[in-house]
């Protein structure tokens, strides 16, 4: 997790850490929207817009089509807004 304490300092790192593990088990329901959009906000002014391609893509790629299918429309609203 060096990457991320570089980024966000020790204690954001650590509780960034702890979503992405939420996410990874298949607990992302446990992580409120809000929570979720301030994490990606912190992270995302660091980042390149090719390494922010480069996420993007690596994290649709563990989506299920069906969670593909739900986020789909949220992220259309969001790049319209």
């Amino acid at each position: 997790m060096g990457g991320l304490e570089g980024l966000l300092g020790g204690q954001a790192a650590n509780a960034l850490g702890g979503m992405i593990q939420q996410f990874e088990a298949g607990q992302a329901h446990q992580v409120s929207p809000e929570d979720a959009a301030a994490h990606h906000d912190a992270v995302a002014q660091h980042l390149s817009p090719e390494a922010y391609k480069q996420a993007a893509t690596e994290a649709a790629s563990k989506m299920t089509p069906e969670q593909r299918q739900e986020v789909g429309p949220k992220l259309a609203e969001a790049a319209r807004a």
